[in-house]
């Protein structure tokens, strides 16, 4: 009789211990589905996040490209005239057309990226939450080019610190946008300075327009991935309207 009750409570605490087991085991197998289920939300919060922010910076570039456009053929007018054997400052409209060309040099155009979604991942390690490698490449490629934009910006402000800068300083009186010091302007290194600005002005102007079409195709990438895809195109025509 006691060895029936020792065998019938064995049988029950083993069906005990075998529930609780399975409960132990759906417990983990829910938590790990849940984490699953986080991770691929917060991956797809970023990748959406990310596609906007190079859909912005596609419309900024899109913009710079437009300013650098009409830099660019301000500075070639003006170098001409500039080098004309007919070119005198003395002549108001020369004067004029020194005083607009200086300014065009000193129009940077600048571009500054959105690129606090990628910082961040890439500092806090949610970098490994985008899954698809292909992408990854994409993004590391797209920001590294924006690292060289970044360089050519760096390059022409230095030029122009260096140079043009104290040069123009030295000989226009701001305040009256005159040419006070007509030797220097009349010089080769002012031409030169002009000839500096186009150069590199066209350099990232060129740079810019092999630029986008990746951008764009990283954007539209990240958006599929991400469960809300639209066109960059689209969202363009709409932030313009």
């Amino acid at each position: 009789m006691k060895m029936r009750q020792i065998l019938l409570g064995l049988g029950s605490a083993w069906k005990d211990l075998l529930l609780l087991i399975v409960g132990i085991y759906l417990a983990l197998w829910l938590e790990g589905k849940v984490q699953d289920w986080q991770e691929e939300k917060r991956q797809k919060d970023y990748l959406y996040r990310l596609s906007i922010d190079l859909s912005n910076d596609v419309k900024q570039l899109e913009g710079v490209q437009r300013r650098l456009d009409k830099k660019v053929k301000a500075l070639k007018e003006g170098l001409t005239t500039i080098s004309a054997d007919s070119f005198s400052v003395s002549k108001i409209e020369d004067e004029e057309l020194v005083l607009k060309t200086a300014g065009q040099v000193n129009n940077y155009h600048f571009f500054t990226p959105l690129d606090f979604t990628f910082v961040s991942m890439r500092e806090s390690g949610d970098f490994k939450l985008i899954a698809d490698e292909k992408v990854q490449n994409m993004l590391l490629s797209t920001y590294d080019n924006y690292k060289l934009l970044q360089l050519l910006q760096d390059n022409y402000i230095q030029g122009l610190d260096d140079h043009f800068i104290p040069l123009w300083l030295e000989s226009v009186d701001m305040l009256r946008s005159k040419v006070v010091n007509k030797d220097v302007i009349e010089s080769p290194l002012f031409s030169n300075m002009i000839l500096f600005a186009l150069n590199e002005t066209s350099n990232r102007q060129s740079f810019i327009n092999q630029l986008l079409p990746e951008i764009k195709s990283t954007a539209e990438a990240l958006k599929a991935l991400s469960g809300k895809a639209h066109s960059v195109e689209t969202e363009n025509e709409s932030g313009s309207r």
